[in-house]
């Protein structure tokens, strides 16, 4: 979570590519899947929901440290902050 680095004081941090050696990169990452199971009785409901999941307004309000799964949350300028370079050259160079 990156969220909790901006709220320490007189600590300087960034994002950065993990080194590449001998052994290839590896770090850990995670996702929050969400999809529709095929047997509900309420395809209309949860498909609305599933919209609003991946939608730019709730990709804002969750803005909390994570890569918003919403590309254009992700690549805003409200995500990618002008005082971590770092981090914004490496979002826009892997289109993550």
């Amino acid at each position: 979570e990156i969220g909790g680095f901006r709220e320490i004081k007189d600590f300087e941090w960034d994002i950065a590519m993990v080194p590449k050696g001998k052994v290839k990169r590896m770090i850990y990452g995670g996702a929050d899947p969400t999809g529709i199971s095929p047997f509900t009785e309420h395809k209309e409901e949860a498909w609305e929901f599933l919209k609003y999941l991946l939608s730019e307004k709730r990709g804002m309000l969750l803005m909390t440290g994570r890569v918003p799964a919403n590309k254009k949350v992700a690549f805003s300028d409200a995500y990618l902050q002008p005082d971590l370079p770092v981090q914004r050259e490496y979002l826009k160079r892997t289109g993550v």
